[in-house]
């Protein structure tokens, strides 16, 4: 046994020494059998398409192909290249800023990377999707800030930056949003109310950036609302029971937001006692406002609640300047409908999700909705479509009228 032992461990050390020397002797050279260029693709046709074009081919008969190259420059200098399967007979290049010609070349490569003589192709791609939306950029002030609008009809992702430019006449970045939504509308908030020079430019996702849309504009004046002032008018119609003692509709207006786990700051109405949906509630704002922005925070409680439970999905803000049960005299000052980023179904959560319902969710009040004193939190619909309702903090912005 013990010189059986000591065969082994010799072998073993044998065995070590000859893979250590095969290791030094190993040279690094391409996969498979080394060769000469391969042949060049045929019969090449153009589709020019918005900001793309699409080459289509025949390939050659060598057996170790293994793809083909598009390589072309862009008006800055920039080398960009393309690669495809050999399992297709078309290749797609993306991303030209401009509606202009490319000279195109384009190469086979076999599976030792060695490439064929090019083939030169001429490319005019029509005019980018990007400045399509570029072109129709809206801009117009408004509450503490200015509104954007575009038209997004192919429902890519765009990046849509804000400038401004400061006393010394330097511009600043002051909002960078992406959107992939086919109808933009949204707004940069936190601006003062005084004229400024304003730029606005979209970048697509191979980083072209459109021209910029300068304008002078005068975001509108607004503040937050003071929640001291405000208060529950029950009316006969309204719902407001809560579950807990702890969990009134009150907590909704005291500016605790977040403080929720452990604390009990939110308010949860009764689950069994709740009418069927719609339900309603009503809050005197103490004196009239013409309201500019409305944020909903989600109750959170550990993070298992966001996106579930009685939390609201659809509502709707309605305004008044008295406190009256009869609908008739109440306007729509906004329908909302809140989103959950990731798309997940209820219950899965991503980081996406989370930091949106912990921002809060902002929603824009017409600028013609009339002043308002009195306003009615109309629930439609809830993530879980149960019709206890289930929320942190509501806060108003607006202008004192």
């Amino acid at each position: 046994m013990i010189n059986m032992k000591k065969y082994i461990t010799l072998l073993l050390a044998v065995l070590c020494i000859i893979f250590l020397t095969d290791c030094n002797d190993f040279e690094h050279k391409p996969w498979g059998p080394q060769g000469s260029a391969p042949g060049q693709v045929t019969q090449v046709q153009v589709e020019n398409l918005p900001g793309a074009a699409k080459l289509t081919y025949e390939l050659p008969g060598d057996q170790d192909l293994l793809y083909v190259m598009a390589v072309f420059t862009l008006p800055s200098g920039e080398s960009r290249s393309v690669k495809a399967s050999v399992y297709r007979n078309y290749l797609l290049m993306e991303g030209f800023p401009l509606a202009t010609d490319y000279k195109v070349q384009l190469y086979t490569v076999n599976k030792s990377e060695a490439r064929s003589e090019p083939v030169s192709v001429t490319v005019h791609p029509s005019t980018p999707l990007l400045q399509d939306v570029f072109a129709s950029l809206v801009v117009n002030p408004d509450f503490g800030g200015i509104n954007i609008k575009a038209e997004n009809s192919m429902g890519r992702g765009y990046v849509y930056s804000t400038l401004v430019k400061d006393a010394r006449g330097m511009w600043q970045l002051v909002d960078r949003n992406y959107s992939a939504l086919d109808s933009l509308n949204y707004s940069v908030r936190g601006l003062d109310s005084t004229e400024a020079e304003f730029g606005i430019f979209v970048t697509d996702q191979w980083n072209n950036n459109s021209d910029t849309l300068v304008k002078k504009l005068k975001p509108l004046y607004e503040e937050l609302l003071d929640k001291s002032t405000w208060k529950l008018a029950p009316l006969q119609s309204d719902f407001s029971t809560p579950f807990y003692s702890y969990s009134n509709v009150e907590h909704i207006w005291d500016n605790n937001i977040h403080e929720q786990n452990g604390i009990y700051d939110y308010y949860y109405a009764h689950p069994v006692a709740a009418p069927p949906l719609p339900s309603w509630f009503t809050i005197d704002l103490g004196r009239p406002y013409k309201l500019s922005r409305l944020r909903v925070y989600q109750y959170e409680g550990s993070g298992q609640y966001m996106y579930t439970d009685g939390n609201p999905r659809v509502y709707e803000i309605w305004g008044n300047t008295q406190a009256v049960d009869s609908w008739d005299s109440w306007k729509l000052l906004q329908h909302c409908v809140s989103i959950k980023p990731s798309g997940l179904p209820s219950g899965v959560r991503n980081a996406d999700d989370v930091a949106y319902a912990i921002k809060g969710e902002d929603f824009s009040f017409p600028l013609d909705a009339p002043a308002v004193r009195y306003i009615r939190f109309k629930l439609i619909d809830t993530w879980s479509h149960q019709p206890n309702l289930l929320l942190d903090e509501i806060t108003l912005w607006g202008q004192k009228n």
